[in-house]
């Protein structure tokens, strides 16, 4: 199937209305510090019949299931969005199908070009039709620009995306917390917030006020700011 020319949804819309019921599994710790990853221990759980017979094994490994997520986005043959982020425009690159069931942000963002490249090669006449194929690749990966975000906060907010693990550090705490608003991701906002509560310093608050400037169109710029005077 010519990938541009699915009239198809990502998924049924109405599996995203129960998104806001679901989480990441975020828990904020009390250390300022990252938390560790627990060890890739897999788990299982035996189910017994009514008769006393073991007859069903529940196998989990989620750690690694995290870890091969997370590794897709470096492999660009493997994912089928690419984001030009910056205005450099330095290429991330994310599977469609996770990021819209992630965020119907992302769902809305990645159909809307979707339909833009389908209607871009659509002909009117064979003649037309003859003429655009030998410039449009129908097979060509979807690229979406994302000018206003820096392409290290985007990488990590595919991270969370594809894995829900990511690193919160003072650098980049601004860009994700703005980013969480913007993309609708409540588990995200909510570390970014639980991380920006602890920074009480003065070269913390310095550095995030420098931060700050980068993002001063975004609504979570300002709610920073308020905080850090607050402190």
């Amino acid at each position: 199937m010519e990938r541009c020319e699915s009239g198809l949804c990502l998924l049924d819309s109405d599996l995203l209305e129960n998104e806001d019921a679901r989480s990441s599994g975020y828990e904020s710790c009390d250390s300022f510090t990252q938390a560790p990853s627990p060890p890739s221990t897999p788990s299982s759980k035996v189910r017994a019949s009514s008769s006393g017979h073991k007859e069903v094994m529940m196998y989990s490994n989620m750690a690694d299931l995290s870890e091969s997520l997370q590794y897709i986005t470096s492999m660009p043959e493997l994912c089928d969005v690419t984001f030009l982020v910056g205005h450099l425009q330095f290429p991330i690159h994310g599977v469609k199908a996770i990021m819209a069931t992630r965020s119907r942000v992302f769902y809305q963002m990645i159909l809307h070009h979707q339909r833009k490249v389908t209607e871009s090669v659509k002909p009117k006449s064979r003649l037309r039709m003859r003429a655009k194929s030998s410039t449009v690749n129908l097979h060509s990966k979807l690229q979406i620009p994302i000018p206003d975000y820096d392409h290290v906060v985007f990488t990590s907010l595919l991270n969370f995306l594809h894995s829900g693990r990511f690193r919160v550090q003072l650098e980049t705490v601004t860009g994700l917390f703005c980013a969480a608003i913007e993309f609708g991701l409540k588990d995200l906002q909510k570390a970014c917030w639980d991380f920006l509560k602890r920074c009480v310093g003065e070269d913390q608050k310095r550095a995030l006020m420098t931060s700050t400037q980068h993002y001063l169109k975004k609504k979570g710029a300002q709610k920073i700011l308020s905080q850090v005077c607050r402190l």
